[in-house]
Parts: structure tokens; sequence; C-alpha cells
């Protein structure tokens, strides 16, 4: 049953924003004072999902250390 859980938590665990998305979040956030408001609530999007993704993946990093403390050979631990 663990098995199954490894894949989706390693998926999580080393995902990384797209170049693409992360490249336009840097763009606006260049010239933040300037951006219009259509332009501003793209950024603000693009941050939250950053910030939420973060998260996701330090959870999921801290549930595979965890498991591979208590199932060494489930889970290898980088």
């Amino acid at each position: 049953m663990l098995e199954g859980c490894v894949s989706p938590l390693r998926r999580i665990a080393e995902y990384e924003l797209p170049a693409s998305l992360a490249r336009r979040m840097h763009e606006l956030g260049e010239k933040k004072e300037l951006l219009s408001e259509p332009e501003r609530g793209e950024l603000m999007a693009l941050v939250e999902l950053w910030r939420e993704r973060t998260l996701e993946k330090l959870e999921a990093q801290v549930a595979l250390k965890r498991m591979g403390a208590h199932f060494p050979s489930l889970v290898d631990i980088r």
C-alpha cells in the first residue's frame, strides 16, 4: 500500500515551476511598480501558484523523509 504513495510524493517533492512561468513571474516582478491591473493580477496569480506548489513540495519532501526513516527499503532518501 505504501509503495503506491512513494512515486506521487516523489513527483511532488521534485516539482519545479515550468521555466516559462518562472520567467514570466520574474519579468512581471522586475517591473511591478509599472504593471497594469491585468498584469498585476497575473503576477499575483503566479506568485500564489508558486507559493502553493512550494509548500506542497516541502510537505512531500518531509513525508518522504519520514517514510524513509521507518521504511528505508521503500524510500530511497536523497
